[in-house]
């Protein structure tokens, strides 16, 4: 049996907490456009960032939420029955000008709706980020998305995966050479969520097996294994 399927459920590694630092942020080609928007100005009142799972989209609404004082709305609370009043009154506060509405995909046509044009009336800045395009069924809520400034943050090259796996094991402690660095950005899948899932496995791993030094023999069958296996369920 493989050292990915011998991970003990029992395996409770310490977990870092997210600052959302902008040192912490790793710039390329792929989300260049996204930073730079929310470094400055936005370009219109209503902005969408698309990107996929772990790309970094909350990570930048943070940092344009710190630099413009903005209320933070995740519409991961968007089912609660107070979540639309609380939001549309925070929304005509005439105090409040900067909004950060995160993961708009999980919100309701309806809702999302209202916010939307609430925010226009308001005449405030919104910067919102979403997982997933084109999943909305109301005619005028699409064409409301649809005449947003979009930036789409797209998948990472080997050269952003190798930056990303440097900061995120030295974040963990985990020391490994720049060579097997190499190696994973050029054999891993060109996902951020296959980055995540990747470093994920290997911090589990290396407390299990007590082991603080990657090397290449090591790291080889759990790419395979990712490669092959459903990731969403590697570790049931």
């Amino acid at each position: 049996m493989s050292d990915l399927n011998n991970v003990r459920q029992c395996v409770l590694p310490f977990v870092f907490k997210d600052t959302h630092l902008e040192s912490d942020f790793v710039t390329s080609l792929c989300n260049i456009e996204a930073y730079r928007i929310t470094e400055c100005e936005l370009p219109s009142d209503q902005v969408l960032i698309i990107g996929d799972r772990y790309s970094g989209k909350t990570h930048l609404g943070m940092l344009w939420a710190k630099k413009h004082n903005a209320k933070i709305i995740d519409c991961k609370d968007s089912a609660h029955n107070e979540f639309i009043y609380s939001v549309m009154r925070d929304i005509n506060k005439s105090s409040q000008n900067y909004f950060l509405i995160e993961n708009i995909h999980m919100c309701s046509d309806e809702k999302l709706f209202s916010m939307i044009n609430a925010a226009k009336e308001a005449k405030v800045n919104v910067l919102m980020t979403t997982r997933k395009y084109g999943v909305w069924k109301i005619p005028d809520l699409l064409s409301r998305i649809n005449a947003m400034y979009k930036v789409l943050i797209k998948d990472p090259d080997p050269s952003m995966i190798a930056s990303l796996l440097s900061v995120f094991f030295a974040k963990k402690q985990i020391v490994i050479a720049q060579n097997v660095i190499d190696f994973i950005a050029m054999n891993i899948e060109r996902s951020f969520f296959a980055i995540h899932t990747f470093v994920d496995v290997i911090d589990k791993l290396s407390i299990e097996k007590k082991r603080n030094i990657i090397t290449v023999p090591f790291i080889k069958p759990i790419i395979l294994n990712l490669s092959l296996g459903n990731k969403e369920a590697i570790y049931e």
